[in-house]
């Protein structure tokens, strides 16, 4: 995990990767080399599997692309997808 540390000095904020259990195992500021201490950042990381990633992609191709004659003809007709692409 990334986690921030701002220093008591100047104020600055610090980025470390540390384990969970040493993240309060502050680094030295990398600006003035102060002693910092563990902040709460407001930003959230997210991590999401290839697989899930791709099924999203699959779903959303399936409300985009053109599923019936119809809509196939009407994108022909401005040259967005021929017949090979749509799934």
């Amino acid at each position: 995990m990334i986690y921030e540390y701002r220093c008591a000095d100047c104020g600055q904020i610090t980025e470390a990767r540390r384990y969970v259990d040493q993240r309060d195992d502050c680094p030295p500021c990398n600006y003035c080399g102060g002693t910092t201490k563990r902040i709460f950042s407001t930003s959230v990381q997210f991590v999401v599997s290839r697989a899930f990633q791709l099924e999203c992609a699959r779903e959303a191709a399936k409300l985009v692309l053109p599923q019936n004659d119809v809509e196939k003809k009407y994108w022909d007709t401005f040259g967005v997808v021929d017949d090979d692409e749509a799934v």
